[in-house]
């Protein structure tokens, strides 16, 4: 008989997804002002966008004059980088190829476990594996008992204080605020706040990927 060990392993085989891509946890772009691109294994750059998730070995050319803001959430650890750079994404942190400039810091501790624990946020999707919905796909909120309705307050409110500090462009704020609606089960809510931010960003294929796998 096979062990549950195998079992699991044979699933997430049948399903395209490995192991890793969920631990390993991701580093996404939450800010942006210029053009970046990505080099990710063998493929072709591309163009990089807010809300894009990077991988340790990718390979960012920050153009110059350029401003990215890479947040690495399972740590805390928020980059800011200056262009001309090029940024190789490690586990712990990025690092200047060019070992011209290190990255200016900071730490949002107490967003962490939020930012982490988002399946959305962190999951490394294999290419090919990611259903394209309609547009008319229903999503539905699940119910929230006494508890829950007063941890949703608590997020709306913490959010809009967030929202208010962030410096211009920094989507922070919005990554935690998916990340708690998704930790209750309102996929719903999370869909709408996903259309507004395509409403204000425009066509961002990062943002409709996270659409197409609530």
């Amino acid at each position: 008989m096979k062990s549950f060990t195998a079992i699991l392993i044979a699933l997430f085989s049948l399903l395209g997804i490995s192991g890793s891509s969920w631990a390993q946890g991701a580093c996404m772009v939450s800010g942006l002002e210029g053009q970046a691109t990505v080099l990710h294994g063998q493929d072709q750059s591309r163009p990089v966008n807010k809300f894009k998730k990077l991988w340790p070995g990718d390979q960012l050319e920050v153009a110059k004059g350029t401003s990215i803001q890479l947040n690495y959430l399972a740590l805390g650890r928020v980059e800011q980088w200056q262009g001309p750079a090029r940024i190789l994404i490690e586990d712990q942190g990025g690092r200047d190829q060019n070992n011209v400039q290190r990255p200016t810091v900071t730490n949002i501790g107490n967003l962490t476990s939020d930012l982490k624990g988002s399946q959305l946020l962190n999951q490394q999707n294999a290419a090919g594996q990611i259903a394209v919905r309609g547009t008319h796909t229903r999503h539905e909120n699940e119910p929230l008992d006494k508890q829950g309705k007063e941890k949703l307050q608590q997020i709306q409110i913490k959010y809009q204080a967030l929202s208010q500090k962030a410096a211009k462009g920094d989507i922070t704020p919005d990554l935690y605020y998916l990340a708690g609606l998704e930790g209750l089960g309102q996929k719903e809510t999370m869909a709408r706040h996903i259309h507004k931010l395509l409403s204000g960003s425009g066509s961002n294929a990062d943002l409709e990927e996270m659409l197409n796998t609530l």
